[in-house]
């Protein structure tokens, strides 16, 4: 039960993240916008590390920090590029296409961490992108 309470939590947290981001450039542009989310998130996640993961102990395998690296990196770069498609477009256009992006998580994981998708979730999956597109006509 508590993995739905986080997902909701989630999807209104991510729901709100793409609206304000194109109520903000109603202000500013993308640049500015990028620049203020940028200060916002390290406030944010140092108040996090102090408040959440003081009990944590901290691991440095080398492994792990380069995939967290690129965890930011390809998060960074995702970001930049949307609040500029954003200023460019609706976001209940731009919004709906890039929530496909689960579709290259799973089509990673099934070739690189071997994971598995059933049937049901294959179909699921062909929804969503349908759903996705109808979405943003």
């Amino acid at each position: 039960m508590e993995i739905y309470a986080y997902f909701i939590l989630i999807l209104l947290a991510w729901g709100l993240w793409g609206f304000m981001g194109k109520y903000a450039l109603k202000f500013i542009n993308p640049v500015s916008l990028i620049l203020w989310e940028a200060v916002g998130s390290v406030a944010l996640y140092l108040i996090v590390a102090v408040i959440f993961f003081l009990n944590f102990k901290f691991e440095s395998n080398p492994a792990g920090i380069t995939a967290a690296f690129f965890t930011a990196l390809f998060g960074v770069f995702g970001i930049v590029i949307f609040f500029f498609a954003l200023s460019k477009t609706k976001a209940s256009i731009l919004v709906p296409l890039t929530a496909l992006y689960p579709v290259v998580t799973i089509i990673l994981s099934l070739i690189f961490l071997k994971e598995k998708v059933t049937l049901v979730q294959s179909i699921g999956i062909v929804f969503a992108v349908i759903a996705s597109v109808l979405l943003s006509i």
